[in-house]
């Protein structure tokens, strides 16, 4: 299988940063469960603390979907392509 993400999954380290899954042993289930039982005003009001280390929303549930992606694969063999450039094409 080969899931289509962004090289921007990882935005939030610095230095050399590898084709890797970093921090795969967080418990995907556990944040998504704590982040729906919130209302949304409180969800704004402490974004940061809730998405943490990374710039914004898309990149923390980008990197969180790949986490839960790999945590639920099973035996199937998979690759996540990470391109710079997500984009529609004219034809």
């Amino acid at each position: 299988m080969v899931a289509i993400s962004t090289a921007y999954v990882n935005c939030n380290r610095t230095g050399r940063i590898g084709e890797e899954l970093y921090g795969a042993d967080d418990d995907v289930q556990k944040t998504v469960q704590n982040i729906m039982s919130k209302s949304v005003k409180e969800l704004e009001d402490n974004l940061s603390a809730y998405i943490g280390i990374f710039p914004n929303t898309y990149t923390f549930t980008k990197n969180l979907s790949e986490k839960n992606l790999m945590a639920n694969r099973g035996h199937v063999k998979t690759v996540i392509w990470r391109p710079s450039i997500i984009t529609s094409s004219f034809n």
